[in-house]
């Protein structure tokens, strides 16, 4: 089986490429039960399982083991070579090999050769000695080989000049995406502005309506208050003239009492 060839065009995020990686693995586990993947319940590392989980995957990219996803937006996307790289990683990790040389392999090697990596662990189970063998020979020939007809091979070593037709189309792809990412993560960030400067626009307005209704209201309530005033004191002035006018008529009727009395 090739996996270059069946997942040549593989793009996904890190849930798909789990899954991508879960389909190889369980293909290497069947055919040759391999004893080399039955050891992932001792494994240090985050995740559980033989074939890892978006945690692990997240924590390879950060030391090295994976290439850096492309992103769109907020949304990072995977290749074959990725995906591979990840697969690759896992069986060496698992055999006991250390991150750090781990890393070493998945990026010197090219997508073929990660993918040959694969292959040659499902068609027959290997132990940690011939694990290094395998990568001593498959990056002495990726970094060495030659086509027929001179040009330069299919497989290269990472830096090397050698430069596989496939591998810089895949390049430029990948360069095209990550300038079509960085774009449409500009124009996001653009519509977020222009978003954010509308609702602020929104809430300009609003707050200048309410400050006038506020201003509105205070002038009711001061000229509601004034006329409650003016009310209140008209009654006032009515009932001390009536107190007024009674005070004089008892003190007439006293008057008149007093000077019968004299009489």
């Amino acid at each position: 089986m090739s996996y270059t060839t069946e997942y040549n065009e593989f793009l996904g995020d890190s849930e798909a490429l789990i899954v991508a990686a879960e389909e190889i693995f369980a293909s290497i586990y069947v055919v040759n039960d391999n004893k080399m993947l039955q050891s992932a319940e001792s494994d240090e590392e985050p995740g559980g399982s033989r074939h890892g989980n978006v945690r692990l995957l997240r924590h390879y990219v950060s030391v090295g083991v994976v290439d850096k996803p492309s992103r769109r937006g907020r949304i990072s996307f995977y290749r074959c070579r990725q995906l591979m790289q990840y697969c690759v990683g896992r069986c060496l990790v698992l055999q006991g090999f250390s991150l750090r040389k781990v890393a070493d392999n998945t990026t010197r090697l090219t997508t073929t050769g990660l993918s040959e990596f694969v292959s040659r662990v499902r068609e027959e189970p290997m132990d940690r000695m011939a694990l290094r063998v395998l990568l001593d020979r498959l990056t002495e020939r990726h970094a060495n080989s030659w086509s027929v007809g001179g040009g330069p091979s299919m497989e290269y070593e990472q830096g090397s000049p050698a430069r596989d037709s496939a591998e810089t189309v895949q390049m430029v792809r990948d360069a095209r995406m990550q300038i079509e990412n960085e774009l449409a993560a500009l124009l996001e960030d653009r519509r977020y502005i222009e978003e954010l400067s509308r609702m602020l626009k929104e809430e300009l307005r609003d707050c200048l309506r309410m400050q006038e209704e506020i201003r509105r209201r205070q002038d009711m309530m001061l000229r509601d208050f004034h006329e409650s005033i003016e009310r209140h004191s008209n009654i006032f002035r009515v009932h001390a003239l009536e107190v007024e006018e009674q005070m004089r008529r008892l003190e007439s009727q006293l008057a008149v009492s007093l000077s019968a009395k004299k009489d």
